[in-house]
């Protein structure tokens, strides 16, 4: 899996998993920048450009519904991903209600979580150009 350059925000309040998720995608070439609560979050959002946000339900100061509705006032193109201990009936129907791009409990681990993040990275790909790499040509006759 190559997530080479792409920047990840990484939102929990569990030093373990902010870890864990730090570990495991910058493996693979993540940028990836930690936050332990959803008021650092937000912060971290509005002054920096992230590719994509994972972001826990149940955090302290502020939870992950909250933290969503403040990111999307800010920039409401950048995908956001649950990552949560709730199962999916408790939390998962009800984040996708309200507008997060994918859910993923964290007992089914991070290499899930890295398959949803692809989906969602191809789903609202930039533009070609959007790393400073330059587009392909046209194909076809000229």
């Amino acid at each position: 899996m190559d997530l080479k350059g792409i920047r990840i925000l990484a939102v929990d309040d569990t030093p373990d998993i902010r870890l864990i998720l730090r570990s495991f995608f910058g493996a693979y070439g993540a940028v990836v920048t930690t936050a332990a609560d959803g008021v650092e979050a937000v912060s971290l959002f509005q002054a920096h450009p992230f590719d994509v946000v994972i972001l826990d339900l149940h955090m302290p100061h502020r939870d992950g519904f909250e933290t969503l509705r403040q990111m999307r006032k800010h920039n409401s193109r950048t995908p956001i991903v649950a990552f949560s201990a709730y199962e999916y009936d408790e939390g998962g129907r009800h984040s996708l209600e309200h507008g997060f791009n994918s859910f993923v409990t964290k007992g089914q681990g991070v290499t899930l979580l890295a398959e949803q993040l692809k989906k969602v990275l191809t789903v609202s790909a930039p533009p070609p150009d959007h790393r400073g790499l330059p587009s392909e040509p046209p194909s076809g006759p000229v």
